[in-house]
């Protein structure tokens, strides 16, 4: 028989929890009871049922029909037997999706570590640094000569160090943007700074910028990305990663994505261009969006994105719904190894990098809290995890909150010991297990050493 995702929210993203919260209706919204030859709940302790009662999208009740009356007593229903015949289960989450991240980069060529499986092609895994300039001269010597080539998937561990003088080797005369497994960081060659008209006066000082070596990373990159936009941030780019991203989404059976920095690039564009390609029929998954509060603060100072943050809920639409929540930062990327480390630090010794410093994060995390917010922080290295923990005790302290789902996204390497003050603390964890398959053994060579590495995403203790 078919099985059927019913689109229904089943997620903690939503600050649900859906079949044992009481949820009380000031206005006693129409019920609809969903009749299915088999409902799959994933709830063991009651793993089947053959009716679901919903009103505002949210779900009441699991069980029979006859297990649903009280909640249809004196209500007005109607009941639903679409699915009569079907099997219905909870759809599929994916909660840190960055559609538009995603929209940016599946146009571009892909040279990766490991196998992709992407909507339009496949892209076989390389390894290894002669392999991995091999494929860029490839690429570089295909279409247009004087086209921009952007390449994403790079990773030092894998691919060995390059630098702006080994890319001039693969072309002096076409522009070639690497960018970074990570997203955080970019190489460009010679004709690619010439191209966005980067010169080394404009740059200096900028300490996570190295015009020598061609590489912008952290908040270097915004250098580099600000000068692409009239490229990469454009309705014909973005629309076209959109309409792959939508496909891949099907494909893995999804029925709600998350934005966790919605305006990291440029919130008034990448909302258009959503509205347009994903508030129809044939994108049926919803979008949760949480806005990028660092980075709208940056523009618009701290007091107007505040205002324009707290008004985002009244642009939401069937699909694309504005959450009420934050995105901050605390350290660099996991993918770089530039997160924040406690001692001893990195083997090599070189050291890690603040997308916000502790005292930033705390000062722009408190309005947020005070008002209610729930805040999500990039933390990935057990400094950046400290650092953001210190924050919500303070926070706690200063304004204490219940069930305030305080949380903490990726979380790379962290000690037992923090796991148990996130616990002390209640905060929520959304982590990346996929690094320790793609990254455990190569960091235990290589900047974290064996015991640290194999104790990456430190959430199963938790």
């Amino acid at each position: 028989m078919p099985v059927l995702l019913l689109y229904v929210c089943m997620t903690p993203l939503f600050g649900l929890s859906v079949f044992a919260e009481k949820i009380a209706f000031q206005s006693e919204p129409e019920i609809t009871v969903y009749q299915a030859r088999s409902v799959i709940t994933m709830n063991p302790s009651q793993p089947r049922a053959t009716a679901v009662a919903v009103a505002e999208g949210r779900i009441l009740g699991v069980g029979s029909l006859d297990d649903l009356t009280p909640w249809l007593q004196n209500r007005s229903y109607r009941i639903d037997r679409t699915f009569s015949n079907k099997y219905v289960m909870p759809g599929f989450i994916d909660n840190h999706l960055h559609p538009i991240m995603a929209a940016l980069l599946l146009p571009m060529e892909f040279i990766t570590p490991y196998d992709w499986h992407l909507p339009d092609r496949m892209v076989k895994g390389v390894q290894g640094n002669a392999a991995y300039l091999e494929r860029l001269m490839q690429l570089s010597s295909q279409g247009d000569a004087n086209a921009p080539l952007f390449a994403w998937g790079y990773h030092q561990q894998f691919h060995g160090p390059i630098d702006r003088h080994m890319l001039d080797q693969v072309s002096a005369v076409r522009p070639i943007v690497v960018w970074h497994r990570s997203f955080h960081e970019v190489y460009l060659n010679t004709a690619a700074l010439n191209w966005l008209q980067l010169t080394r006066e404009e740059i200096a000082g900028n300490p996570q910028v190295n015009y020598e070596q061609g590489h912008f990373f952290e908040l270097g990159l915004r250098v580099a990305l600000n000068r692409m936009a009239p490229t990469l941030l454009t309705p014909a780019w973005l629309g076209k990663g959109l309409g792959l991203m939508a496909r891949n989404v099907h494909q893995g059976g999804l029925t709600t994505i998350a934005d966790i920095a919605a305006g990291l690039f440029d919130l008034e564009l990448e909302w258009t261009l959503q509205q347009k390609f994903l508030e129809r029929p044939t994108t049926p998954f919803r979008v949760a969006y949480v806005a990028d509060a660092r980075t709208l603060s940056e523009k618009l100072g701290d007091e107007e994105a505040f205002e324009q943050i707290d008004k985002l809920p009244q642009r939401n639409t069937h699909h694309l719904k504005f959450i009420r929540a934050v995105k901050l930062f605390s350290d660099g990327a996991f993918y770089s190894q530039l997160m924040q480390l406690d001692a001893p630090g990195y083997i090599d010794g070189h050291h890690g990098e603040w997308l916000m410093t502790p005292e930033e994060l705390l000062r722009k995390a408190r309005p947020y809290w005070n008002a209610g917010y729930q805040i999500h922080v990039h933390a990935n290295g057990s400094g950046g995890v400290g650092a953001t923990l210190d924050a919500l005790e303070r926070l706690q302290q200063e304004r204490p909150r219940y069930d305030h789902r305080f949380a903490l996204h990726h979380l790379g390497y962290s000690t037992s010991a923090q796991s148990r003050r996130m616990s002390d603390l209640d905060a929520i964890a959304s982590v990346n297990p996929y690094f320790l398959w793609a990254l455990g053994r190569i960091y235990a060579e290589q900047g974290l050493g064996y015991d640290r590495a194999s104790q990456m995403v430190d959430w199963v203790r938790w």
